[in-house]
């Protein structure tokens, strides 16, 4: 459940930052931090066990935006396994 919350909160943040930098067109700045969010993905892949080479490409295409993408299909997946779990 935390991980779901992080990820709304941080997908939140984003969306904001992501819309003001592109309404004020500061394309260099959105560039900046497409740039920098691509090792913050990357380093939390490799602390929940993904790829993260793929999460770096994906950082890449959509930026900041991976960073709750990353959180979302971490809580996605404990769900699916709550849900598959064995039954006693």
């Amino acid at each position: 459940m935390e991980e779901l919350i992080l990820a709304f909160v941080t997908f939140v943040a984003s969306m904001y930052i992501f819309s003001h930098f592109a309404q004020a067109g500061m394309d260099a700045l959105t560039i900046a931090m497409f740039v920098a969010s691509m090792p913050v993905v990357g380093y939390l892949a490799y602390e929940r066990g993904r790829s993260q080479r793929r999460w770096v490409y994906v950082a890449a295409v959509i930026g900041p935006l991976a960073i709750p993408m990353l959180y979302f299909v971490a809580a996605i997946s404990t769900l699916r396994k709550m849900i598959n779990a064995p039954r006693p």
